[in-house]
């Protein structure tokens, strides 16, 4: 990084002196490659200094070519990604004609359930005594679907759709 940003180590080193298990590996590593006389000195060199990468950013003052270069050593070092957690490939996508035809639905039921809505809010709003959520949950349910379903804009439509499934034709 140093290099190709033209950052001389003197502008960004720091003194340091490291733990004595800190630099253990290193040296085993140097040992076993005794005649790599480079690594020799790399390890004498973090011996003393260290230079930490908000020092090389705050030198570079660029961060977006800070991070090119990460990105493009990640890409030199792991080649290939595996994004499966991260993409997600759905199991099922609504076709489009449907999803328009389910937010026409939606729309003339909201419409059409508005004063029942309300009244079923009201009914709410000064209960006496403890009520069983649950069952107060499916019983508004079904009381906005007769509603929806008893409408009369609503059940061309709607046995439409009934025709549809009842064809069969949709049966896998």
């Amino acid at each position: 990084m140093l290099r190709q940003a033209s950052l001389d180590p003197i502008i960004v080193e720091e003194d340091y002196k490291p733990k004595p298990n800190h630099l253990k590996p290193l040296e085993a590593l140097a040992a076993c490659n005794s005649n790599d006389n480079d690594l020799a000195k790399k390890v004498e060199y973090v011996s003393t200094k260290r230079i930490e990468i908000d020092s090389v950013m705050a030198a570079i003052n660029d961060n977006a070519r800070f991070w090119q270069f990460i990105l493009y050593k990640l890409q030199e070092r792991f080649p290939t990604r595996n994004y499966n957690r991260a993409i997600d490939v759905p199991e099922y996508v609504m076709p489009a004609a449907l999803e328009l035809l389910n937010k026409m639905v939606r729309q003339k039921a909201i419409v059409v359930s508005e004063k029942e809505r309300l009244k079923l809010k009201e009914e709410f709003s000064n209960a006496k005594g403890f009520l069983d959520v649950k069952q107060n949950d499916l019983s508004i349910i079904k009381r906005l679907r007769t509603t929806i379903e008893n409408d009369n804009g609503m059940k061309p439509l709607l046995n439409k759709i009934d025709g549809l499934v009842k064809e069969g034709t949709f049966v896998l």
